[in-house]
């Protein structure tokens, strides 16, 4: 059986009380199996929270007027393993809540509109179609980027990014945008807040 132990300051005096509210409802407090700092609401410690960010490190052709999922296969960071960057590209977190989503892309020489969204379990996810614009012009680059607040369950639920390109039937590349982190073509999502 563990114990729990409650180790007194030598330095300091000040005194600590756990005060339990006003209920006739018996509660269990669970603590983590691991070492660190309990977080309260007057806290100055950040909590730390899921999140990735990944980026397009090669050309991507995509063909006009057809949804076609975004290839983000080079990670900046995974804190916790959930995006998966070399088969299903798609972010599938172990975390109930709300997650803030953030995708871009940029399509080369579009001569039509363009937009991306965010696919929630294989469908377009309500309200999370994220931008869309006309290059004003032929052969023009276009970026299209934006962002969505997303409620995820926390074991099956998982997003994936589409864009989608209306040039006359012309099949266009979405450019790496040099390969770096920062690039036009990239994504990220974190808990914005837990369930």
């Amino acid at each position: 059986m563990s114990v729990i132990k409650i180790k007194g300051s030598s330095a300091n005096t000040g005194d600590f009380t756990i005060q339990p509210p006003d209920s006739a409802t018996d509660r269990t407090l669970t603590l983590p199996d691991n070492t660190g700092t309990i977080i309260s609401t007057e806290s100055t410690v950040p909590p730390k929270v899921p999140l990735f960010k990944a980026y397009l490190n090669t050309t991507q052709s995509i063909t006009s007027s057809t949804w076609t999922k975004i290839a983000y296969n080079t990670e900046v960071i995974d804190t916790d393993g959930w995006y998966d960057n070399t088969t299903n590209y798609r972010f599938t977190p172990q975390q109930a809540g709300y997650y803030s989503t953030t995708a871009g892309a940029l399509i080369q020489q579009c001569n039509g509109d363009g937009l991306i969204s965010v696919y929630k379990n294989g469908s377009e996810s309500a309200g999370a179609r994220m931008f869309q614009t006309s290059p004003g012009g032929t052969n023009r680059d276009l970026v299209v980027r934006g962002t969505a607040i997303i409620y995820l369950n926390g074991s099956t639920d998982y997003l994936e990014y589409y864009v989608y390109q209306d040039s006359s039937g012309v099949t266009k590349n979405l450019y790496d945008g040099g390969g770096s982190s920062d690039a036009y073509a990239s994504v990220s999502a974190y808990l914005m807040r837990a369930d």
